[in-house]
């Protein structure tokens, strides 16, 4: 075989595979699929390929910060991977696979976070997760910089209904606020103790109950709390700006549970 034989067959071949690479392309076959390892929150996840996503264009309660329906809204993203319409809160799943996924990207937004997390819509068969989430009460959009992306219509629309039919973080947190400007914010949560100090309830706070003494929200004095109590509700340490009804800051130096 001759050597200009040789690279025309080498070409035609290249131009098979470009061509074979855009059909794939046109039909929409380049979609990857991923698995998702672990959820973190309800609008943060990890892929098996240990991949941390974050939830395009809407926000959840914080976990960490102890907000209103912050757990709930991490199980209804469970449910909603695993495709099933009852959640069970407190139940450890986090380590169960969820296949049949692939991410979407939008682009209004960056690819990534300032944290290295990939932003993206998370896909399961026909349904927008993210959107789902909304439609659920359990997530608010947020437009971050002001970026309305390709689902930011639908994503108000099911925010207002929600709302107005009280369903999920709309109807258990009486503070949550719905400004697509801002992360969201769902409130803080309220200790309810029994007078025999053995039974910690948390429930939502109303937004009138926080204790002026102290930054942040710390629940009204009585009842009176101690440090396990409020580590339990994920707002230590406490700073003292005023007095101390609780006597969380037993050294006098402004911070208490520390």
């Amino acid at each position: 075989m001759g050597t200009d034989t040789k690279f025309r067959k080498i070409k035609q071949c290249k131009l098979l595979i470009s061509f074979l690479c855009t059909l794939i392309l046109l039909s929409g076959c380049a979609k990857n699929d991923v698995a998702i390892e672990r959820v973190i929150d309800g609008d943060t996840l990890v892929t098996t390929s240990s991949v941390t996503v974050r939830l395009l264009q809407i926000d959840t309660p914080e976990l960490n910060d102890g907000e209103c329906y912050a757990e709930e809204a991490k199980s209804e993203l469970i449910a909603i991977l695993e495709n099933k319409a009852e959640i069970s809160i407190g139940m450890s799943k986090e380590l169960r696979t969820f296949d049949g996924i692939y991410l979407e990207q939008d682009p209004v937004s960056d690819s990534k976070d300032k944290y290295g997390r990939i932003l993206a819509y998370v896909i399961k068969g026909k349904m927008n997760v993210n959107l789902e989430l909304v439609k659920r009460g359990a997530a608010a959009p947020y437009f971050y910089d002001g970026q309305k992306g390709k689902y930011a219509q639908e994503l108000i629309a099911a925010a207002e209904q929600a709302k107005e039919e009280k369903l999920g973080v709309w109807g258990a947190c009486p503070s949550a606020i719905l400004d697509p400007t801002s992360a969201f914010s769902s409130g803080s949560k309220l200790v309810v103790v029994d007078s025999d100090q053995s039974n910690l309830t948390v429930l939502p706070n109303t937004g009138g109950n926080c204790d002026p003494n102290y930054k942040g929200c710390i629940p009204m004095y009585p009842p009176d709390l101690d440090c396990a109590n409020i580590r339990a509700l994920g707002l230590a340490p406490v700073y003292r700006i005023a007095g101390d009804p609780h006597r969380l800051d037993r050294d006098g130096d402004g911070v208490g549970c520390e």
